[in-house]
């Protein structure tokens, strides 16, 4: 038998009519709850099933101003319409099929969650953030369902790519220059199906945890900050915006870089970690600072901003 048909990756529609393409990794996943029963005394199974499914798409983007201005930092409810992932048929001996034609794939979610975990960004290699696409069960449809014979949406350019820009702790620039930086939000989730169902019919945040991490080649801060860590008042990441067709990003004046900012003051805990080197490299060392809200006012630790210049 030869291979007759293959499918790539095309983007995620969303109900607004928004349009995801720049993936660089997305998982849809079934997520099924296998039951296999064994008779008394039996070696073979006599019973295979399911005791639900809990299905997912996870996904990569460097579209990091789109997911932010959607998402926030809670998440975003999808509700209002479908979100739909879209796979592109292949042309055997050519390259892709025309968007009209009716070969293609849709994966259709349904009453949607969409949040992100955690964004990563190091010295020359795109920003990219972490997200989790969760479909729940309106009592009627499954929330996940695969259907051939679509047409599928145009084609989207790149709009926007981001790399690594610096980082302030307490209003100073961390000493000898960043390398990369983490921002992991650490979400957990409420997960729920009830009534016997097969399906989840409920998802919300429990809480966050979240944790900037920043690697520097300078080593002065063990000196300032020392074991017991130091008091966060103030706390300022970004992400500068690459321009096409040229080597170097926008200009730091430019009102289009990112910045993530802590909203209080204080704001958390710096420690450091590990001062690690590889004999002949240079020694770097990890700044983990932990966010915290200090006034009853404050819905999050973090605010941003996606369109700002960087100062």
């Amino acid at each position: 038998m030869v291979t007759a048909y293959k499918w790539y990756l095309h983007g995620i529609l969303l109900p607004s009519g928004a349009w995801i393409s720049q993936l660089t990794d997305t998982t849809p996943a079934a997520n099924v709850n296998f039951l296999t029963e064994y008779a008394a005394g039996a070696a073979a199974p006599s019973f295979r099933g399911a005791q639900g499914a809990k299905p997912e798409i996870a996904f990569t983007t460097t579209a990091i101003k789109q997911i932010l201005d959607l998402c926030g930092f809670w998440g975003a409810d999808l509700s209002a319409g479908n979100v739909d992932l879209y796979y592109r048929a292949a042309t055997k001996r050519g390259v892709r099929e025309a968007i009209t034609d009716l070969d293609h794939l849709r994966i259709r979610c349904v009453q949607s969650y969409l949040g992100w975990s955690r964004i990563t960004a190091a010295q020359d290699q795109p920003a990219t953030i972490a997200c989790r696409l969760v479909p729940l069960y309106d009592g009627t449809n499954p929330p996940l369902v695969g259907l051939g014979s679509q047409a599928i949406p145009a084609v989207s350019l790149v709009a926007e790519q981001y790399t690594l820009g610096p980082v302030t702790v307490n209003g100073a620039a961390t000493p000898g220059g960043i390398t990369a930086w983490d921002l992991d939000l650490q979400p957990k989730y409420d997960e729920e199906a009830s009534d016997g169902e097969d399906y989840l019919s409920w998802i919300g945040v429990e809480r966050h945890e979240p944790n900037l991490t920043v690697t520097l080649r300078g080593l002065g801060d063990w000196a300032a900050i020392g074991i017991p860590g130091a008091q966060l008042t103030a706390l300022v990441a970004y992400l500068r915006k690459r321009q096409p067709d040229l080597v170097r990003c926008y200009a730091d004046g430019s009102n289009v870089h990112i910045k993530i900012y802590a909203a209080d003051n204080p704001c958390g805990l710096a420690t450091l970690d590990t001062i690690t080197d590889g004999g002949q490299k240079a020694a770097q060392t990890k700044l983990r600072c932990g966010l915290r809200v200090s006034s009853a006012a404050t819905d999050y630790p973090l605010l941003k901003n996606t369109a700002i210049a960087i100062t």
